[in-house]
């Protein structure tokens, strides 16, 4: 593990190197746990794996927000559900205006166009969209 601070700026990196078969996924909402300053800090994490959409898709590919939202494990399944903002699409600036609940303006009266994309895999594979790509 390497620890990167730059407390000017706020910012505090994390460089977790494991072997092969370990998913570092589970491990994130404790790391923003004990790492996030507080309300209001934002999390940007990138993960790298090989072998599947979800690592394609959704972690290893340049978002501004990415999310994962739920999992379960079935007999047949392995079933996850990601959000994500789209970098070409989407900005995380009009995502955190629309979400402000002390403000009345284009982005809270408009936040549907706003909200991350969501994303269902099934064993790896995305099977749909919430913008329907």
């Amino acid at each position: 593990m390497r620890v990167l601070a730059d407390p000017n700026r706020s910012i505090c990196c994390l460089d977790l190197f494991v072997p092969g078969g370990i998913v570092l996924l589970r491990m994130i909402p404790i790391l923003e746990h004990y790492f996030s300053v507080g309300k209001g800090s934002r999390t940007r994490f990138n993960h790298r794996s090989r072998g599947n959409q979800i690592s394609d898709m959704i972690l290893n590919e340049n978002k501004y927000y990415k999310k994962k939202i739920g999992s379960k494990r079935t007999n047949f399944q392995n079933v996850d559900v990601y959000e994500a903002l789209i970098s070409r699409q989407q900005s995380l600036h009009g995502y955190e205006k629309s979400i402000e609940t002390s403000a009345d303006n284009y982005y809270t009266q408009n936040n549907f166009f706003f909200q991350p994309n969501r994303f269902l895999f099934s064993d790896g594979v995305m099977q749909s969209s919430s913008l329907g790509d």
